[in-house]
């Protein structure tokens, strides 16, 4: 697990971003709800849906800056790569006061992509390694709160992150 810490103005301009995600994700649900289509499960008010896209927005700032690469502030990319080519970057909060240390990976998400955890708040962050997509999905999905069901990768089953890693083709 690797420590980075971000400059406050680095935390500022990754939480704009997440916030004009939330905005984008709200206004394309109204749009959708108009034409009497489905709506995204994750774009409502929920709780904590602008914790996510904020707070998601930093932890792909923390990979990048982690890897001395640039990161691309996007919106409306949900499937494409968070950072580099194939990399897609997982934020975890706490739960009842424990930090999550487990990785996400949905049925939906891309099997060729590379998955990363991240864990801290506020400047201190915390990248704990990636697992790829398919192997993620080897064990047995199970249902965990707001998630659904899902592959819940623990952090001591995943890789170290380096530079190098960008480089891989598996």
């Amino acid at each position: 697990m690797q420590q980075v810490v971000l400059t406050w103005n680095e935390v500022a301009s990754a939480a704009y971003l997440g916030i004009w995600r939330r905005i984008v994700s709200r206004r394309n649900d109204e749009q959708r709800a108009a034409r009497g289509e489905r709506v995204s499960y994750q774009s409502g008010f929920r709780k904590n849906g602008w914790e996510i896209d904020i707070m998601g927005s930093i932890a792909e700032l923390v990979v990048a800056k982690h890897l001395g690469i640039y990161w691309e502030p996007k919106n409306e990319t949900y499937k494409d790569p968070d950072v580099g080519t194939c990399w897609q970057v997982r934020w975890r909060d706490t739960e009842d006061g424990r930090v999550q240390r487990e990785l996400i990976v949905r049925d939906d998400d891309p099997d060729d992509h590379r998955y990363i955890l991240v864990t801290g708040n506020n400047r201190t962050y915390y990248v704990h390694g990636w697992i790829g997509g398919r192997e993620a999905k080897l064990g047995q999905q199970k249902n965990h709160g707001n998630y659904g069901a899902a592959w819940f990768v623990p952090a001591d089953q995943l890789k170290p992150l380096t530079k190098q890693d960008l480089a891989r083709v598996d």
